[in-house]
Formats: structure tokens, C-alpha cells, sequence
């Protein structure tokens, strides 16, 4: 998508719900099938590993999922990667996946990018994202951890 340009100074997205550009294919479907089996056998919370070949679009699967399934219901996310252009296409993923389909009850959601690269840790208490999506580094740092915790013990509601 063209909009979707993340670089040192912009690394916060409101991401408005859009019309689909890209529909999934068959085995993606199957995936988010099997997905929802899953929850729907836990659905305080799961465990579940995505496997598909390499460029069959595990990013795309697992946003999409994500998005419909988690944050339509307000439940923050973090996605961790360890480089950054991986973070990127995180991102693009979760820009780009915002939908009528898999995000009916919100009109939009923030995503932060933070690494070395993108937005400092420590501005994620201040940007309130639904989404972090961070490197692997930016969360081990002792320092760093604190404001992921905020973040994540920090209730919507009250924001």
C-alpha cells in the first residue's frame, strides 16, 4: 500500500479501516480456520505455531487473524522480530489488513514500531497503541522491558 511508509520520524499509525485490497488464498482460509478452532477450544487464551513455505504470506495470515480476532475486541498485541525489515512488513501487514471484514466493531487502531531504527520504547506509554510491533532487542533491554509492561497492564478504558 501506498500510504504505508514507515521511517526514523514516523513510526505511530492510526490505522483507518479500508477496503480490502488483497484477498486470501485457500490455504490461508484453511489457516484461519484452523486458527479459530483452536481459540475456540481456549478461549482465555492459546498456543499455535503458523507454518507456511517461505513467501506463502504467514505475515498477512496471522495480521488478518489477528485483527479480526483480537483487536476488534480491544486486546493489545505485541508482535516481535528481529530485524528490521521484518518489522516493516509487520507493519505493512497490520496497515494493510484493517478492514470492514476483520475489524467490524472499531473504526481504527494505533500501531508503534519500536527499534533502534523506528520509535524509542520508551514513547510507547505516551502513543497508547493497540499494536507494538518491536524488535527482539528493544524488549530484552532491562530498561525497555518496564514501559512494555505500563503498556501492557495499562487499561483501555481509562485511556
Amino acid at each position: 500500500m501506498s500510504n504505508f511508509a514507515p521511517d526514523k520520524s514516523d513510526y505511530i499509525f492510526d490505522n483507518p479501516r479500508q477496503t480490502s485490497s488483497r484477498e486470501p488464498y485457500q490455504f490461508q482460509i484453511e489457516a484461519f480456520t484452523a486458527m479459530d478452532k483452536l481459540k475456540a477450544r481456549n478461549p482465555t487464551g492459546f498456543s499455535s505455531m503458523l507454518v507456511l513455505p517461505t513467501g506463502a504470506g504467514k505475515t498477512f495470515t496471522a495480521a488478518h487473524w489477528i485483527i479480526k480476532n483480537y483487536l476488534n475486541s480491544g486486546v493489545k498485541v505485541l508482535w516481535i522480530a528481529h530485524r528490521s525489515e521484518l518489522l516493516r512488513q509487520a507493519g505493512e501487514a497490520f496497515y494493510e489488513n484493517v478492514t470492514k471484514e476483520t475489524l467490524p466493531d472499531r473504526d481504527s487502531y494505533r500501531t508503534f514500531l519500536a527499534s533502534s531504527e523506528f520509535g524509542r520504547s520508551v514513547k510507547i506509554i505516551e502513543a497508547k497503541p493497540d499494536v507494538v510491533i518491536a524488535s527482539r532487542q528493544s524488549v530484552v533491554s532491562w530498561d525497555n522491558l518496564n514501559y512494555y509492561i505500563q503498556w501492557a497492564c495499562s487499561d483501555r478504558k481509562k485511556e
